[in-house]
């Protein structure tokens, strides 16, 4: 069986045991804690730029729901399912009504994803913390479907990532979303009920 000693030394050409030195292993220790620092470093600096990518992503998501509600003549959806955490677009896809009777409600056809508008998959450190439509909040999973010929609601969603929450919001009359930090929440762009909070009565 082999000496343990001849794992962490050497024999050397006069008979002498080579082993690390006290100022060997200090260098080795000091080189891997430098190394360990610039790499937390490095990771912790990827977090406002996924946060950033995410907010980004939601932003594209909303301007497509947008422009789907103009240009289109089918339903639209946005959907969010907290257990996947994950948000995306949806389209009805009408069915071929060739031979039907003409006007038979309700229409035939499905939901489908949108294949155009890819899904956000949300992390554990970059997640959405909440969603307002109407300025009504959403508890979980939502589905908000849009027709065509209906009033779009007005949609807040607040995307959390470290210490930092900004609200991505899409007006009912805009084509673009817009994004507002944390540090600006009195300028919530959602409809609020003046009567409800008693300030109904009071001059604009």
């Amino acid at each position: 069986m082999r000496d343990r000693r001849s794992i962490f030394s050497a024999q050397t050409a006069g008979g002498s045991v080579r082993a690390f030195t006290l100022v060997e292993m200090i260098v080795v220790i000091v080189i891997l804690g430098v190394l360990a620092g610039v790499t937390t470093v490095r990771m912790s600096n990827t977090l406002p730029r996924r946060g950033g990518v995410a907010v980004s992503r939601v932003q594209s998501v909303l301007d497509s729901l947008a422009h789907r509600h103009v240009s289109s003549q089918s339903p639209a959806a946005l959907v969010y399912d907290a257990s996947l955490s994950e948000l995306w677009l949806e389209r009805f896809d009408f069915a071929d009504d060739l031979g039907s009777v003409p006007g038979t409600l309700p229409p035939r056809g499905a939901w489908r994803r949108d294949l155009l508008c890819p899904v956000i998959h949300f992390e554990r450190d970059v997640f959405l913390r909440a969603a307002y439509v109407n300025g009504q909040q959403e508890r979980g999973s939502f589905r908000v479907e849009i027709a065509p010929d209906a009033i779009r609601p007005g949609i807040e969603i607040e995307i959390q990532y470290g210490d930092v929450v900004e609200v991505v919001s899409l007006l009912p009359s805009e084509m673009r979303s817009m994004t507002l930090s944390d540090e600006s929440r009195m300028l919530r762009l959602s409809p609020e009920d003046l009567h409800a909070t008693g300030s109904g009565d009071e001059k604009w």
